[in-house]
């Protein structure tokens, strides 16, 4: 079955990726199911994908920074088994070094 392409059907979605937005570690959802998981992993990519569009809409400068892109761009979804995460793409846990 198809997702909506209604970004108002993704509330849920919304709410989860605004809040790892707000948290350093970002947040873990666990679902009773794998199954449950998985379809809301599907459905942010859905929401994501909606978001950029509406973005394009409101920011029709190509060169505004939001212009076909998301906020939640910024956030890295991952699912074990029934557990969802739901970070942020950052490098605070890595040391950065030019190569000689």
């Amino acid at each position: 079955m198809p997702h909506s392409t209604s970004i108002l059907a993704y509330n849920d979605c919304k709410t989860a990726m605004d809040r790892a937005l707000t948290v350093e570690k970002g947040i873990r959802l666990t679902f009773t199911t794998r199954a449950l998981a998985t379809r809301f992993i599907s459905r942010c990519s859905a929401f994501r994908h909606l978001d950029r569009k509406e973005n394009m809409k409101i920011h029709t400068e190509p060169g505004h920074s939001l212009h076909g892109r998301s906020v939640y761009d910024a956030l890295s979804i991952t699912q074990q088994d029934n557990v969802v995460k739901v970070v942020s793409n950052s490098l605070t846990d890595a040391i950065i070094e030019d190569i000689e």
